[in-house]
């Protein structure tokens, strides 16, 4: 795509978002009389991470707005179904909502069978927020360069990467790169989780791992880790001197992390409306960009279509990675 179709895309979701914020509920008592009871929205993991931490700064906006209980229930587990699963079953009338991660685009690409269909039985609402991963190695690692990294997996399974767990968005990553950098086979080593996974980079014991930026960071500056690149399309002003993984190495890649709303698909129009503004405007807010910003992300910036548009691309995207580089979970 032309970087003036990007632009104009830019622009269309910037209006779509500003509009969103004109459309944004006051206090209780609203029109439609939505919301008139306790608001239900369910965390497919477990207390204090991003996903939690993000869904509990914006149920707490939500309660300000509304005057209105938005009560966060952790369902962590089977990688986001049972909280999914478990909205699916309440009415779909805007009181049982979903704050989840890019992994809500993972799971369709590497389960054979879901209880819902992510297309059909979900609605994306807003983007929350979104972020980085982070190419890191050793400080130890004889790997200065990204370059240097992929010149050394010109061997067959002579690089290993750390995620933290198979069809993790590490996990997609990692193979996706290793795919366009023809690194050849390389050994994927899953672990329960990214702390574990780090260790084992910072140990030695693993060559590489595409890690979260509020992970990196910490272990960068503490001279732990040496980082050789980041996702996105673009450098981080969090990291300005670590380049993109297009310009170290491999272009035409890109990448990102991600958090978002989402509500049943058949929930009213009107109510969706709703949801999507306060949302927007929680986002707005100093309370919510601090809080985002100390996940290393950026707020989102994107509602309705077009957080569908980036929910539905991602899907196809892991749909392919997953098919390609033979990712799955039976």
């Amino acid at each position: 795509m032309s970087t003036n179709c990007f632009s104009i895309l830019k622009c269309v979701a910037a209006g779509a978002f500003a509009a969103a914020l004109i459309c944004v509920a006051g206090p209780a008592g609203a029109e439609g009389g939505y919301p008139s009871r306790p608001i239900r929205i369910s965390v497919p993991f477990s207390p204090g991470g991003s996903t939690d931490l993000l869904a509990r700064g914006l149920a707490k906006y939500m309660t300000q707005t509304w005057s209105q209980s938005v009560v966060v229930e952790n369902r962590p587990g089977a990688a986001g179904i049972l909280a999914l699963n478990e909205a699916l079953k309440a009415p779909p009338d805007g009181y049982s909502l979903v704050v989840h991660s890019d992994g809500y685009s993972i799971a369709p690409a590497i389960y054979s069978k879901l209880p819902y269909d992510v297309k059909k039985d979900f609605t994306p609402l807003a983007l929350l927020a979104r972020t980085a991963n982070v190419v890191l190695v050793s400080v130890h690692s004889p790997y200065h360069s990204l370059q240097q990294l992929i010149d050394a997996g010109a061997k067959p399974h002579a690089l290993s990467f750390a995620t933290a767990g198979v069809g993790s968005a590490q996990h997609m990553q990692a193979a996706t790169f290793s795919a366009m950098a023809h690194i050849n086979d390389p050994v994927h080593v899953p672990f329960k989780g990214t702390p574990e996974a780090l260790n084992a980079v910072m140990n030695g014991s693993v060559d590489f791992i595409f890690a979260p930026m509020s992970n990196a960071i910490p272990l960068i500056e503490a001279g732990k880790v040496r980082p050789l690149a980041i996702s996105t399309r673009e450098r981080s002003p969090l990291i300005p001197s670590v380049p993109a993984v297009a310009e170290a190495g491999v272009p035409g890649f890109a990448a990102e992390q991600w958090w978002g709303l989402f509500a049943p698909s058949k929930v009213p129009e009107d109510v969706k409306h709703r949801l999507e503004a306060v949302a927007a405007a929680a986002l707005k807010t100093p309370a919510m960009r601090k809080l985002i910003a100390n996940l290393s992300s950026t707020p989102g910036d994107l509602v309705g279509k077009d957080f569908a548009a980036l929910v539905d691309a991602s899907i196809a995207g892991n749909v392919a990675a997953a098919t390609s580089y033979h990712i799955r979970v039976r």
